[in-house]
């Protein structure tokens, strides 16, 4: 269970304050809060009136003064406490709201600190919330001072998954006509994205991390997810998670007293490295795209001399594997 401090500041211009009830989500970077809310003031600790007069050092060294045994009202700094059952990592977003209930319920935001252990974190705002004020909002989210952390993508690596499949089709002895056959050529494959346990360059916990495109089983937060998701399909394309099968059917013609060896190759991209967002470095593997699929045909005519180079090494690998006579041995 992890206890952080909410303070709020509301402005001082006229009418700036609210009776309204005010919401509070914090989004951090290994999780978030529930949608729903904190209630502040209901089923949060209000610790403005226990805190009355206590200077406390803010976000940047920067004192402030705990004032009222209300909330909200206008010029006020009012402090709370939530428990959460997990720790959110760095606040990154909050999100703020109203129910707008009540008399002159609008209300203007100057900024939210949350406070955590050592670590603070300061949003700035400076926005109405109020549907008869500025753009009639009353629901806001607010991004960290300073901004988010931006994901790169580090040590690039590009292999490949191959596959091979040979069919020979043998009218070596036949004399008459023209043999006519298919080459039917079939290959699995997935496509998918997928992370390592990794560990943080600065904190010594560790982070399992995994995603498959759209990113599932995730310890990481929603808004840290979602962004390190975008980065990869940004550069690679959206990769669905999931296992198919490519198949062509060539129909082949083989002359008389011919050997026609037909070899089909496919290749699938492998992509690693690693992505870097903030202080976390994760390694990520991915199979990307259907395979491309190549053909060579390897000849043999009876009678004619051997085969040289590498196709009758070629050819006689496959003949070999496949238990068949070598015919021009």
């Amino acid at each position: 269970m992890e206890s952080y401090t909410i303070i709020i500041k509301t402005g001082n211009c006229s009418g700036a304050g609210t009776d309204a009830k005010v919401y509070i989500q914090l989004k951090g970077e290994l999780g978030e809060t529930d949608e729903s809310g904190f209630l502040l003031g209901a089923n949060t600790t209000f610790l403005s009136g226990l805190l009355e007069g206590v200077k406390i050092m803010g976000y940047g060294g920067v004192p402030y003064i705990i004032k009222g045994d209300d909330y909200f009202e206008q010029g006020q700094t009012n402090a709370f406490q939530i428990k959460v059952d997990k720790n959110l990592g760095d606040i990154e977003k909050v999100k703020i709201w109203h129910d707008d209930t009540g008399l002159g319920s609008g209300w203007y935001l100057d900024w939210v600190e949350v406070h955590c252990q050592e670590n603070k974190w300061k949003f700035p705002a400076g926005y109405w919330l109020a549907k008869d004020m500025g753009d009639r909002k009353i629901e806001r989210e607010l991004t960290v001072e300073g901004g988010i952390f931006d994901v790169h993508i580090q040590k690039e690596k590009v292999e490949y998954i191959t596959t091979k499949q040979s069919t020979v089709f043998d009218n070596l002895n036949n004399s008459s006509g023209c043999l006519e056959k298919t080459f039917d050529f079939s290959v699995s494959y997935k496509t998918e994205t997928q992370n390592e346990v990794t560990k943080s360059q600065e904190k010594s916990n560790e982070t399992k991390f995994s995603i498959s495109s759209v990113i599932k089983g995730i310890e990481l937060g929603l808004e840290a997810s979602n962004s390190i998701a975008n980065k990869l399909e940004s550069k690679y394309g959206k990769t669905i998670s999931s296992k198919t099968q490519a198949s062509e059917n060539i129909p082949i013609k083989v002359n008389p007293n011919t050997l026609l060896i037909v070899s089909a190759n496919s290749v699938q991209d492998k992509i690693s490295g690693t992505i870097v967002r903030g202080s976390r470095t994760l390694p990520f593997e991915m199979l990307s795209g259907k395979p491309k699929i190549n053909y060579v045909y390897y000849s043999y005519k009876k009678g004619d001399p051997s085969p040289t180079g590498d196709s009758k090494k070629e050819m006689e690998e496959i003949l070999q594997s496949q238990n068949r006579p070598i015919p021009w041995k």
